[in-house]
């Protein structure tokens, strides 16, 4: 008489499909047999013929999913069966992400042996939208409803964030996991579900794979942002000056060994237990006006940023403050943004230039750049973006040009 046994089922690393299920049978498996898995009381099956392994994982959560029974164990056992007609497991119950509800007996299967129940710890519920990653996630996962809280524990009288990662999609949906040293399982604590500053970043724009849970440093290192010019962290009211400039564009901020935030076009999106659900939005200057003026902040730029860095933030010996450009004179002409070149100098194009970048050197301005593009669109092209290491620009004086032009080349170099 055959006889089958379903071994405990434990959690493990996700990539290896979230869950060790293995059967013991005896005799060994015949021809024309198959093994199911009984899944929950509502009797939804999943083939585990070949054993169960990260390809049946989608089948198995899409089968949860039905449950609707998260964060608890369900009962499971094991069928070994006999498949009519030389039909087997698969032809029958399909292929991953696919399954029958049918009952074996209902498609011509018979039962040779079930096993003992074991208990399945299903996961935290999932995060139900396909996400969009970037700076569109941010808000995508900060707005989800229902909201989504700030996980922690309190050490020494601090809160320390203990915010969970996400699946990459399945199905539709991306779960939460909880990391180890060298371990990502599913998330079964339900007081565990949330983010924390780190995780919230990390998640939005994909890049968890190479984080080691450190600071804003380690984050933006899985960022591939780059420097903006700090050597060391600055002071709130440094780092107003330095957005004051750079109101464009994608940075991660953070105060080292501390908060981490993102800042998109000027407005912070960041994870913190000052609000009951974690997520909070503001402008960056209304946030760096409400921290201690004791902290300091490093911030990096995202790829696709072009950032006006703070060694070159200088602001000009008369007239208007650095990157404002407002009428000083009579004839409407603007500072010279403490260095700007006479008329035709000279300007070798290096490694990791851009017209922005270099506009902002030579003018005080990233958003003057269009003035070099157009004098120089015989060296550069059709395409602004793509200036060479090795060209030489002539770079205009914008003593020349009046009040009105150079707004027209604000706007055009804002909206381009």
């Amino acid at each position: 008489m055959a006889t089958i046994q379903l071994n405990s089922i434990t959690s493990i690393n996700v990539d290896s499909g979230g869950y060790e299920i293995s059967v013991t049978v005896n005799p060994p498996l015949q021809p024309g047999q198959g093994i199911l898995l009984d899944v929950g009381p509502n009797k939804r099956y999943l083939d585990i013929s070949n054993g169960y392994t990260g390809v049946q994982m989608a089948c198995l959560l899409e089968i949860l999913w039905l449950e609707k029974r998260w964060a608890q164990n369900i009962s499971c056992k094991a069928l070994l069966v006999e498949f009519q007609n030389n039909a087997d497991a698969k032809s029958v119950y399909g292929r991953p992400p696919h399954y029958n509800p049918s009952a074996p007996q209902a498609v011509g299967c018979k039962v040779l042996a079930e096993s003992n129940s074991q208990n399945l710890m299903t996961p935290v519920e999932p995060f139900c939208e396909r996400l969009t990653f970037g700076r569109r996630a941010l808000v995508q996962i900060g707005n989800y409803i229902p909201r989504i809280p700030y996980v922690y524990d309190m050490e020494n009288g601090q809160p320390v964030g203990r915010g969970r990662l996400l699946t990459p999609e399945i199905n539709g949906r991306h779960y939460f996991v909880s990391r180890t040293a060298s371990n990502w399982p599913f998330e079964t604590d339900p007081t565990r579900r949330g983010f924390d500053c780190t995780t919230y970043i990390l998640c939005a724009y994909d890049v968890d794979a190479g984080y080691n849970q450190g600071d804003g440093a380690d984050i933006a290192n899985c960022l591939d942002a780059t420097s903006c010019g700090f050597q060391d962290a600055v002071s709130p009211a440094k780092m107003t000056e330095f957005f004051e400039v750079n109101k464009m564009g994608e940075f991660i901020m953070w105060r080292p060994g501390h908060h981490a935030v993102m800042v998109v076009d000027g407005v912070v999106h960041e994870y913190t237990t000052a609000n009951v659900f974690g997520y909070r939005t503001r402008p960056v200057a209304e946030y760096l006006k409400n921290v201690s003026s004791g902290n300091t902040y490093q911030v990096h730029a995202l790829p696709g940023t072009t950032a006006v860095p703070a060694s070159v933030q200088t602001k000009p010996s008369k007239g208007p403050a650095f990157g404002i450009g407002t009428p000083t004179g009579p004839t409407g002409s603007i500072g010279n943004g403490g260095g700007a070149p006479s008329n035709g100098a000279k300007y070798t194009v290096v490694s990791g230039d851009s017209l922005s970048l270099i506009s902002g050197r030579k003018y005080g301005d990233v958003l003057l750049w269009p003035i070099i593009y157009d004098a120089n669109k015989p060296v550069i092209g059709s395409d602004p973006n793509m200036i060479k290491p090795g060209q030489v620009f002539t770079i205009p004086s914008i003593q020349s040009y009046s009040s009105s032009q150079l707004t027209e080349y604000r706007n055009r170099g804002r909206n381009c």
